[in-house]
C-alpha cells in the first residue's frame, strides 16, 4: 500500500486538477471532495493540515485514477468522445455514487 506524506498527496492533488484544469466540465477540489467524503471542504482542509484517514486516502486515490483512465479510455476510442461523468462511481467507499449531481448527499453519504 503506498501511503504518501501530506506533501505528496497535496502534490497528487494539484497534478490531478491540473490535468483537468482545460477540460469542460473543469474538475473542482470541491467536486472531489463532494465525491470522496460528501465534504465540500474536503481538499481545502487537507491543505491546512488534515490529516485524512487511510479509507479516504484510497477513496481519493481510486477517484483520480478511475477518472484519467476513463478520460484515456475514451480518448484512444474518439477524438471528438465527451468527457466521463463526473463524479465515476468508484468514488464511493462500496462503489456506489454518493453524489447524485446536484451537490445534495443521497442516502449513502459518508463520513470521512
Amino acid at each position: 500500500m503506498d501511503i504518501p506524506t501530506h506533501a505528496q498527496l497535496l502534490e497528487r492533488i494539484d497534478a490531478f486538477l491540473a490535468r483537468h484544469a482545460e477540460r469542460r466540465p473543469r474538475v473542482s477540489e470541491r467536486q472531489i471532495g463532494v465525491a470522496v467524503t460528501n465534504e465540500p471542504g474536503l481538499i481545502g482542509s487537507i491543505r491546512r493540515g488534515r490529516s485524512p484517514s487511510l479509507d479516504t486516502l484510497n477513496r481519493l486515490g481510486r477517484l483520480m485514477a478511475d477518472y484519467d483512465a476513463k478520460l484515456e479510455a475514451a480518448a484512444t476510442t474518439a477524438e471528438d468522445a465527451p468527457n466521463p461523468e463526473w463524479p465515476l462511481p468508484s468514488a464511493s467507499k462500496d462503489g456506489e455514487n454518493i453524489h447524485n449531481g446536484d451537490d445534495t448527499p443521497d442516502n449513502g453519504s459518508m463520513a470521512a
